[in-house]
C-alpha cells in the first residue's frame, strides 16, 4: 500500500491488495419478481429505508423501517456524507441485424483513434446481446428507423465483449437509452425520457458511468437541506462505473478510476483514511488486485 500524499500533492495513489475470500453462495437468494419495483416512487425521498441497529451491550440487534427522507435523523452532526457525482451515459442501444433479428448493445466507451490518421470507423467497446455466434463482419443498425446508425462488429474479445464500428463522426449515444439493470423490464423505449431523469442522481455532473450509483437516486434537495441544517458535511467522489459491475465477482479486469473532487484537505484525508482502514482489516488470501487513484480537483 503506497504512502499518502502530503498537502502539497493533491493526488493519492492507492495500490492495494484486496485480500478476501468470497463464497458466492452467501449472495445467492430467491427474490420473487413481483417484489422488484419496476417504477420509481413519485418522490425520490419517499423510497423505503431499512435501518439496521447494531448489537447493543446485550448482544441484540434490531431492524426498523423508515423512509429515505428521514436519513438525517440517523446521522450525527459532523458526519461526512460522500456522494458519487458520476453521470450515467445513455449506453443501451436497441437495434436489428442486417439479416433480421433483434440486437442489443451496452456501450463501454470509445476506443481512442490514431492521432496520425482519420479512422475508417468510430470504434466503441460494447457488450452485445444477439442470437447466434458473435463474429467480425456482422452488420446491424441501432435507433429508430428515421435516424438509425449502421454498425458492424470489428472484432470479438473475451467474455462476450466486442468492438463495434460506426461511421466516422457518428454518436451512438444519440440513439441510446439509460442502461437500466436487467431486472428492470422495459419491453420498448416508451419510457426512455422518464428514465433519463430518474436513473440519474440530482447531483450527477461528470459523464462516463454505465450504471448508476443507485443508493444516490433517492437523494432530493429537501434531504440535502435537512442534512446541512443538522451539520452533516458533504463531499463528492467521481467513480465511473464500468463493465466490471456486470462481471462475476471473481476475475474481472474492468476497475473504475476514483476521483475526489470539491473538498478540502481535511475532508480528503478523512475519506482516504476510511478507505485505508477498511482495506487494512482484510486478511484472507488475495484473489484480485485493484488500483484506484484519488485526485483532489478543488481549485
Amino acid at each position: 500500500m503506497s504512502a499518502l500524499a502530503n498537502d502539497s500533492d493533491p493526488s493519492i495513489d492507492l495500490d492495494v491488495n484486496l485480500n478476501f475470500k468470497i463464497n458466492l453462495d452467501d449472495y445467492d437468494f430467491e427474490l420473487p419478481p413481483e417484489r422488484i419495483a419496476q417504477q420509481p416512487c413519485p418522490r425520490r425521498d419517499a423510497a423505503r429505508l431499512l435501518v439496521l441497529n447494531r448489537a447493543n451491550p446485550a448482544g441484540e440487534a434490531s431492524c426498523e423501517h423508515a423512509t429515505f427522507g428521514e436519513l438525517a435523523d440517523r446521522l450525527e452532526p459532523g458526519d461526512l456524507l460522500v456522494v458519487n457525482a458520476t453521470r450515467v451515459v445513455p449506453a443501451r442501444l436497441r437495434g436489428r441485424r442486417e439479416s433480421g433479428g433483434a440486437v442489443e448493445a451496452l456501450l463501454l466507451g470509445a476506443l481512442p483513434g490514431s492521432p496520425d490518421a482519420q479512422p475508417a470507423t468510430a470504434q466503441y467497446r460494447a457488450m452485445l446481446r444477439v442470437s447466434g455466434r458473435l463474429r467480425p463482419g456482422i452488420r446491424m443498425s441501432f435507433g429508430p428507423a428515421n435516424r438509425s446508425l449502421p454498425a458492424e462488429i470489428v472484432s470479438v474479445g473475451e467474455r462476450g465483449e466486442v468492438v463495434l464500428g460506426f461511421e466516422p463522426g457518428a454518436d451512438p449515444y444519440s440513439v441510446g437509452e439509460p442502461p437500466l439493470p436487467p431486472y428492470i423490464r422495459r419491453p420498448n423505449a416508451d419510457r426512455a425520457s422518464q428514465d433519463r431523469e430518474r436513473y440519474q442522481t440530482i447531483y450527477a455532473r461528470v459523464s462516463g458511468a454505465v450504471a448508476a450509483p443507485t443508493a444516490g437516486l433517492h437523494f432530493s434537495e429537501s434531504v440535502f437541506q435537512t442534512l446541512e441544517a443538522r451539520g452533516i458535511e458533504r463531499a463528492e467522489l467521481i467513480l465511473q462505473v464500468g463493465a466490471g459491475t456486470f462481471r462475476p465477482l471473481e476475475g474481472y479486469k474492468d476497475y473504475p478510476v476514483l476521483y475526489v473532487v470539491n473538498i478540502g484537505i481535511e475532508s480528503r484525508d478523512r475519506i482516504t483514511n476510511a478507505i485505508h482502514s477498511a482495506l487494512i482489516e482484510v486478511e484472507q488470501p488475495a484473489i484480485r488486485r485493484k488500483t484506484c487513484q484519488l485526485v483532489d480537483l478543488h481549485p
